[in-house]
């Protein structure tokens, strides 16, 4: 469930859930978000799941302070969602905003 960032097309939706390993909260957000991205082919390519022991930087970079974290992007849009993504309605609405892949392909 990881994407190299370069690879993302520009104009393509990518998210990157920011976790502390080893801790609950984080292992019940990476539970909740596999959960929700049962089927959803068109966001899993654009997934990274990013450890903040390891990558601290890039955390900083996003403007991450706490975990879990997930960030979700497309073209000029970006949401943020903290916690243990239990709040399904608001993970699934934001997975419809920023699914089917790239831009181009939008009503």
């Amino acid at each position: 469930m990881r994407s190299e960032a370069a690879a993302v097309p520009e104009e393509a939706a990518w998210l990157r859930l920011y976790v502390a390993r080893g801790t609950p909260n984080s292992a019940r957000a990476e539970q909740n978000l596999s959960a929700a991205m049962a089927g959803r082919d068109d966001l899993r390519p654009y997934l990274e799941i990013i450890n903040v022991f390891i990558e601290a930087r890039r955390a900083l970079q996003d403007g991450v302070t706490v975990t879990p974290t997930l960030i979700a992007c497309k073209g000029g849009q970006r949401q943020m969602l903290i916690g243990d993504l239990t709040e399904t309605n608001r993970l699934e609405l934001v997975l419809a905003i920023f699914g089917t892949g790239t831009l181009s392909h939008d009503p």
